[in-house]
């Protein structure tokens, strides 16, 4: 179906950004002695990520997902093979922090992983010892300035400029879940301003 609206012409860079790593494995190297309270602290860090998501509020009025950083180690490296056991899923290379990868789960509380870090630190008996975790250095919130792309870093819209802007969403997994998101931003955007000089005009 033909859009009704133009397609904007956006400018163009030559920024390389990082690829994924293809390499099989869930990764590892670094090796902790301290598993117990390391992984006590990451399970705090989680608790304080659910309770961060549950309270924020979108100034756009729409549903936050759970999105986060997993900083690794110096020595670390954490495979995408080794979310999915996590209940986790790989959304990005993070280009901002070193070492640091960005993921997304469905499950508000992190059931799933928390029973990992639980068996990891010793709080709960398990056949697995899970110690490629050993390479989470920490779990942190993603923060506003992770959100803004290096083309828009580098030339800031200025006050009172009207500019097409290339809005990259991570896709969630459910194509309905997602046009529907696109729905209401759209909707957001239309209501700023009477004239409508807000609003999505590409999908693809």
């Amino acid at each position: 179906m033909t859009s009704q609206f133009d397609h904007l012409e956006l400018p163009r860079t030559d920024i390389e950004l990082p690829r994924r790593s293809k390499t099989p494995g869930f990764g590892g190297k670094s090796h902790r002695s301290d598993r117990g309270s390391h992984g006590r602290q990451l399970l705090d860090q989680i608790s304080g990520l659910t309770q961060r998501s549950q309270q924020k509020t979108s100034p756009f009025r729409l549903n936050p997902k759970l999105i986060f950083k997993i900083k690794l180690s110096s020595d670390g490296t954490l495979q995408e093979s080794a979310l999915s056991p996590l209940g986790l899923t790989l959304l990005a290379q993070e280009p901002k922090a070193n070492k640091a990868i960005v993921v997304f789960t469905s499950d508000e509380e992190l059931t799933q992983f928390r029973s990992r870090l639980e068996a990891y630190s010793g709080i709960s008996d398990s056949e697995y010892e899970y110690g490629h975790l050993d390479a989470i250095e920490a779990l942190v919130p993603l923060e506003p300035s992770d959100r803004i792309g290096r083309l828009l870093e580098l030339e800031p819209i200025q006050a009172s400029e009207l500019a097409a802007l290339d809005l990259e969403l991570w896709h969630t997994g459910d194509r309905a879940e997602m046009n529907k998101y696109l729905d209401d931003l759209d909707q957001v955007l239309r209501s700023w301003l009477d004239d409508s000089a807000m609003r999505i005009s590409d999908r693809t």
